[in-house]
């Protein structure tokens, strides 16, 4: 398994994203505010892109995402209901 490590960071600093990831120094950045089932998700996402980050980008994500899907079922529904929910309401905003 690939050495990495965590770090909680405020919303404002990756904002609009959730997670970050330095390559170079093996750092995963994850906000804060986020529930501990998302979280689990995206460590367990990002680690597997630290351990294949020499190979193929779109299948490691495909890969990725479908290993921490697994692992993290309620996570993942979670977040697309999250997303869609804040999505709506934005729109909402702008009109």
């Amino acid at each position: 398994m690939v050495s990495y490590r965590l770090k909680l960071v405020e919303r404002n600093s990756i904002h609009p994203k959730l997670t970050s990831i330095d390559f170079d120094t093996n750092i995963i950045e994850i906000r804060e505010d986020l529930p501990k089932r998302i979280k689990a998700f995206l460590i367990t996402k990002n680690k597997l892109h630290l351990k294949n980050k020499h190979k193929n980008k779109i299948l490691t994500n495909i890969k990725a995402n479908l290993i921490s899907s697994l692992l993290h079922p309620t996570a993942l529904f979670q977040l697309i209901f999250s997303y869609s929910i804040l999505n709506k309401i934005k729109k909402e905003e702008n009109s």
